[in-house]
């Protein structure tokens, strides 16, 4: 067997999991110890940015940055975001909110991904031994 194939089989095995616990406990099983705190950003496709958040369910702490945004994509949501980062504006937003944003925003992508995209996002974690991607699609 083959390290490709091993790839793909543990690849596999992550999305049957992950389609029955949801990708975000998964990745939580990433994390060797507690106080580890994991990163994880996806590559986002052409099609995921004309994506419109309102037929996405947000946590309702995330309510505040979407109305702050104005944003009706998630194009349009993540060029803010990167703005705001860009220009060091202060979110008006709650620690409890930009908590919650992260992971919505990886729930989002990983459920609007395809199952080679979903299969992607495993293999990628499986052969960088990261979880942070480095090139966005």
């Amino acid at each position: 067997m083959s390290y490709d194939d091993i790839i793909e089989v543990l690849a596999a095995a992550l999305l049957e999991k992950a389609n029955e616990v949801g990708c975000l406990e998964v990745l939580d099983g990433f994390s060797q110890r507690p106080d580890t705190e994991i990163e994880v950003s996806a590559p986002i496709s052409e099609e995921m940015l004309a994506l419109p958040l309102d037929k996405q369910e947000w946590p309702e702490e995330c309510v505040p940055i979407l109305k702050e945004s104005g944003a009706a994509t998630l194009g349009e949501l993540v060029e803010y975001l990167n703005h705001c980062t860009a220009t060091g504006k202060k979110l008006n937003i709650s620690e409890d909110a930009a908590t919650a944003m992260f992971p919505a925003l990886i729930t989002f992508c990983y459920d609007a991904a395809d199952m080679n995209g979903k299969r992607f996002f495993w293999e990628y974690i499986l052969e960088s031994n990261s979880l942070v991607f480095e090139d966005a699609e």
